[in-house]
């Protein structure tokens, strides 16, 4: 049997004394744990450094690379209505628009690297396929994919 007490709630069961009665018997107290949520997700601030005393971000990672419709692009303008205007590396300007499965889920703003992917039928027109994160973008960069 549990019983509501505030926003705790204590589980009792009965335990049947001498004379043949029931008793309720407290057999767990407060469940509430010791620590808050934001406590046992931040157990040390150096939770993101390796072995060797290098952070996650000074480390190479392997990136998501273009397919063969697919080019680098900055975003360089935001012009609302879910399009922007980006500027690829074949020299490009293009208007891209950020497609539904993007929206509100990845936020991009402009400097962003993105990958875009042309149209076949309008060639100054693209769809944007991926954004990369900061470092990632640095990363690209130090690595001779955009400049």
């Amino acid at each position: 049997m549990a019983v509501v007490v505030g926003w705790a709630f204590e589980v009792f069961s009965t335990v049947e004394t001498v004379e043949g009665n029931r008793e309720p018997v407290r057999t767990n107290s407060n469940p509430i744990p010791s620590q808050t949520r934001w406590q046992r997700k931040n157990t040390s601030v150096r939770s993101h450094e390796h072995e060797n005393g290098m952070s996650e971000s000074a480390q190479r990672r392997d990136l998501r690379m273009p397919d063969d419709d697919e080019v680098f692009a900055v975003v360089t303008e935001m012009l609302g209505a879910n399009r922007v205007e980006v500027r690829c590396a074949d020299g490009t300007e293009r208007t891209a628009r950020i497609p539904g499965r993007m929206q509100k889920r990845v936020w991009i703003r402009e400097d962003d690297v993105v990958l875009v992917e042309p149209w076949d039928w309008q060639d100054e027109k693209a769809d944007i396929s991926w954004r990369y994160e900061r470092d990632e973008a640095e990363q690209l960069r130090d690595e001779g994919h955009i400049r």
